[in-house]
């Protein structure tokens, strides 16, 4: 596979459309098709500025650290920029901070992150296994 995190991505983005609803809805009355669309909407920019970078950065840190446990440390990783997110969601809605630190930024990035780490590792899986790298 050529471009394993925008499969990654594209894969992630999916799945939080339709989890995210589930977990944090934006519309709570029979809204579920809206708050896929809505989610899909903001995901799709976030993910690819911000998640795939942010992927690169932790495998690359977790490399270099040359701690044993490579994966363990990246998913870690992973996690510190989910929870990071919320920097980044302060330029849309400055209000979040007001909600504490549990809100729909540090959980949907956590979420968010974890989900995109574990795909990522599928994807290495089933591209390993499809070309034997």
């Amino acid at each position: 596979m050529r471009f394993p995190k925008v499969t990654t991505a594209l894969i992630s983005i999916i799945i939080l459309s339709l989890l995210m609803p589930v977990i944090l809805p934006v519309f709570t009355v029979d809204r579920y098709v809206v708050n896929v669309l809505l989610y899909g909407l903001f995901l799709t920019p976030a993910v690819f500025i911000y998640g795939i970078p942010a992927s690169f950065l932790a495998d690359y840190l977790s490399k270099k650290a040359g701690w044993k446990n490579m994966r363990l440390l990246s998913f870690l990783i992973h996690l510190i920029f989910g929870l990071a997110f919320i920097f980044p969601y302060r330029i849309f809605d400055e209000s979040v901070f007001s909600h504490g630190i549990i809100n729909i930024a540090t959980v949907g990035g956590l979420i968010s992150a974890g989900l995109f780490f574990v795909v990522h590792e599928a994807v290495l899986k089933v591209d390993r296994m499809m070309y034997g790298y």
